[in-house]
C-alpha cells in the first residue's frame, strides 16, 4: 500500500511529540535516507523502501530526532524488510487481524496501530483511543464510548472530536 512505510514510521514517532517536532524528525529520515524527487514546485525528500533503511544504525536514528523510538523504528524497518510484516498483504486483513499484525512491532500499541489502520489503510472503523478522545469520552460521554454508534465511520468522527477536544484546551 503506498505510503504505509512512511505512515508507519510517522505514527512510531508521534508517541509524546508534537506536530512540528514529528514533521521534523519524518523530514529529517527522509532527507537523510531518502530520495529527492523535484516537481515543477518543490523538492521532496521521500523515504527509501524498509529494506534501504536496514543499515541505519539506532545513534544515527536517534540523531534524526526520534529519541526512544529509535529502537521501535528500527524493529518495524527490520519487520517491514525480512517479511513479517508485509504492509501490502495486511491490508487484505480485517480490522482486528490487521491491528495485531501491527501490535507485533516493538512500540506499537493499540492506539498506533488504529492510527495506522485509519490513516495507512483507510479502515474508517478504526478509533485510535489518546489522550484526547479519552478526556472527551470522561468528560462528554459520562465515561461511555460512544463509538460504536458511528460504526464505520467512527475513526472520522474521533477526529473531530480530537479537533474539538484539543482546540478547546487552547
Amino acid at each position: 500500500m503506498a505510503g504505509s512505510l512512511e505512515i508507519l514510521i510517522s505514527t512510531i514517532i508521534s508517541q509524546r511529540k508534537s506536530i512540528p517536532a514529528i514533521k521534523k524528525a519524518v523530514e529529517t529520515i527522509a532527507k537523510k535516507y531518502g530520495t529527492i524527487k523535484k516537481t515543477e514546485y518543490e523538492e521532496l525528500s521521500l523515504f527509501q523502501s524498509a529494506t534501504d533503511l536496514l543499515g541505519v544504525s539506532e545513534d544515527d536514528m536517534r540523531e534524526c530526532g526520534v529519541v526512544y523510538r529509535a529502537p521501535y523504528i528500527l524493529d518495524a524497518i527490520s519487520k517491514v524488510s525480512n517479511g513479517e510484516v508485509n504492509l501490502s498483504n495486511i491490508s487484505q486483513l480485517p480490522d482486528t487481524e490487521l491491528i495485531q499484525c501491527l501490535e507485533c512491532i516493538h512500540g506499537v500499541g493499540v492506539k498506533v496501530a488504529n492510527c495506522i489502520a485509519l490513516f495507512a489503510y483507510g479502515r474508517m472503523a478504526c478509533v485510535p483511543v489518546d489522550i484526547w478522545i479519552s478526556r472527551a469520552i470522561d468528560d462528554d460521554c459520562n465515561g461511555n464510548s460512544p463509538f460504536d454508534l458511528y460504526g464505520n465511520n467512527a475513526g472520522i468522527i474521533q477526529q473531530y472530536i480530537f479537533y474539538y477536544k484539543q482546540s478547546r484546551q487552547r
